[in-house]
């Protein structure tokens, strides 16, 4: 995976090593004093980081980057003047260090200068800038992970968080979507520009759908439903929800998806002025501000929406994982074990119970590997779970 913020970038490789490139102000690259200040090439990090420990994950704030291990430990450096890093502290951090408050970590995202996480158990963690009310607490920093109660959200557990400048949203595991912050310009999606000091539900708007996942800009939010449909609400004066809608939504509202071509969204992405989306397919679609420089010179903002696989990602697509068929499943099992070819026999066991057995040992991750939760497994997939194997 990949996580990139002004002016540096971060990535994780399928092996569990970190590579960084950037500018590397407050030590936000996890390297040494003494190192050079701007590293034009991708470099990987000693694998003494994060105690040599396996990464599942990155994710680059503004001046900052926290780092979550397959053993679901969160690790932290750069700046941490708002408290953004968990250490208990408002310093700055050199080099990628645990944050002791947190075990069992699921997915962590960072953003502005705060941070937030849903563990195992799918609770929120929240910690950084409270320049407004992040659910917990009064206003100011917290540089200790503070955990959210399952009351704050209707007793459900939290599958996914995203963090905005100013606001955040959950997506429940029943497919419920709460924010909170600020809502100036309608981005909670409450039909109001309200500011919200606890999470809400968002009720209106979304058509009953069950939200797959969800994404928070600067003054605006993206939502994905598991039918794939996209749906947005918050500031679009410069077209990164709808072209027709150039003002402030403040409910959620639909994207038709022939604004798509007609494509199945799984993937969603609220920037600073400016929206992306994932088909199933792989195909990666832009609108908005044209910081791309898709449109003709001089002519602005993209109101838009313009296939960027097809553009700058000549002969490539956006790589997006997708569950197999049980077929499919034991067919490969069956390639992979020498026990399982068609020549050996298993008597006693019905051919559907094989096939359970087959695809429960294929799909479940091994110990220790945490961070394949259902959140994170959002950010990679390409469709919901429901009614099949993974």
């Amino acid at each position: 995976m990949v996580s990139v913020w002004r002016e540096f970038a971060c990535c994780v490789t399928d092996s569990g090593a970190v590579w960084v490139c950037g500018r590397n102000r407050f030590h936000r690259l996890g390297q040494h004093a003494g190192v050079r200040e701007f590293h034009r090439v991708f470099r990987r990090l000693d694998a003494t980081a994060c105690g040599g420990a396996s990464i599942a994950a990155v994710s680059c704030g503004f001046d900052f980057l926290i780092a979550l291990t397959r053993t679901g430990e969160v690790w932290s450096c750069g700046a941490g003047d708002c408290g953004q890093l968990g250490h208990s502290n408002l310093e700055d951090t050199p080099i990628l260090a645990r944050v002791a408050a947190l075990e069992n970590i699921a997915m962590v995202v960072a953003s502005m200068d705060s941070t937030a996480a849903v563990d195992t158990d799918g609770r929120v963690w929240i910690w950084g800038s409270q320049r407004v009310s992040c659910g917990v607490g009064g206003w100011g920093y917290l540089s200790t992970p503070q955990r959210m109660g399952l009351s704050a959200f209707g007793g459900h557990k939290a599958v996914l968080v995203a963090v905005g400048t100013l606001h955040r949203a959950v997506v429940t595991e029943h497919g419920g979507l709460w924010t909170w912050g600020s809502g100036s310009d309608g981005q909670l999606g409450h039909g109001d520009k309200e500011h919200q000091v606890a999470p809400r539900r968002v009720v209106s708007g979304l058509q009953d759908a069950r939200v797959w996942m969800v994404s928070c800009g600067m003054r605006h939010t993206l939502v994905a439903t598991e039918d794939g449909c996209v749906f947005g609400m918050g500031s679009s004066a410069e077209g990164c929800i709808r072209a027709d809608a150039l003002g402030e939504l403040c409910v959620p509202t639909h994207i038709d998806k022939n604004f798509f071509g007609g494509a199945r969204i799984v993937s969603v992405s609220a920037g600073e002025a400016c929206s992306t989306a994932v088909s199933e397919q792989g195909c990666m679609y832009w609108w908005g501000r044209d910081v791309l420089g898709l449109e003709e010179p001089g002519t602005g903002a993209r109101h838009s929406c313009a296939r960027v696989a097809a553009t700058c990602l000549p002969g490539g697509r956006v790589g997006r994982a997708k569950r197999m068929a049980l077929d499919h499943i034991l067919a490969m099992a069956m390639g992979a074990h020498n026990g399982l070819g068609a020549a050996h026999t298993m008597p006693g066991f019905a051919s559907d119970e094989i096939v359970r057995k087959i695809a429960r040992s294929c799909t479940v991750p091994h110990d220790g590997y945490r961070a394949l939760s259902e959140g994170m497994r959002r950010l990679v997939v390409a469709e919901p779970a429901g009614g099949g194997v993974f």
